[in-house]
């Protein structure tokens, strides 16, 4: 008996790798197709939205199945970490410039981020109360890095020298996480709106 005739046997649904296997086909009007924008601003907004989408799914199905537990909690911090620099990334290179800070796409780093785009925030408050707004967001961005500084903590088991990479916890609590991302997206798009109205951007 060859392997995925025996594989079969134990999973109805195994499937094999076959010859003229191709990873990206135009769709036939397929409801699961894909579309990608071809404008880089357009892309940067769907691919913020789209990381915490995919995190916020991912948390979903761990809530209905619990042996995902283990496995996709890395996903979903990346997902979300990724989501939080792109959205910095977003206020730099859309607003910065009538801020006198340039957009910056060298630096993983979201303390460094951040460093720039609070002076903006509270530029454009003009000394307005935010209600704690700015000093909650600092210290989830401040968390999140302390959790993972460069983006690869969840990415890697091990850092670029083959250390055992050394993880900030052992549990969270994802239901948690994803209610503060969602906050945190809140906050992202009220400042985008209050950027805008300022600039005209």
């Amino acid at each position: 008996m060859s392997k995925p005739d025996f594989l079969s046997l134990l999973n109805p649904e195994f499937t094999w790798p076959e010859p003229g296997d191709r990873l990206f086909v135009a769709p036939g009007g397929r409801a699961d197709e894909g579309t990608l924008a071809s404008n880089a601003w357009t892309r940067l907004v769907l691919m913020a939205d789209g990381y915490r989408e995919a995190a916020d799914r991912l948390v979903d199905a761990v809530a209905t199945d619990t042996v995902l537990q283990g496995t996709v909690v890395y996903p979903v911090i990346f997902l979300y970490r990724h989501f939080m620099e792109l959205e910095l990334k977003y206020v730099l290179l859309t607003y910065g410039r009538h801020f006198g800070e340039d957009a910056d796409w060298k630096s993983h780093s979201l303390t460094d981020l951040w460093a720039k785009v609070r002076p903006i925030i509270e530029t454009a408050g003009n000394g307005t109360g935010d209600g704690g707004a700015n000093d909650a967001v600092e210290a989830c961005i401040r968390e999140m890095s302390a959790a993972d500084p460069m983006s690869f903590s969840f990415r890697y088991p091990v850092e670029k020298g083959g250390k055992p990479m050394v993880l900030a916890f052992e549990t969270v609590d994802l239901g948690n996480l994803r209610r503060t991302m969602r906050k945190i997206a809140n906050y992202f798009d009220g400042l985008d709106g209050l950027l805008d109205h300022l600039t005209g951007a």
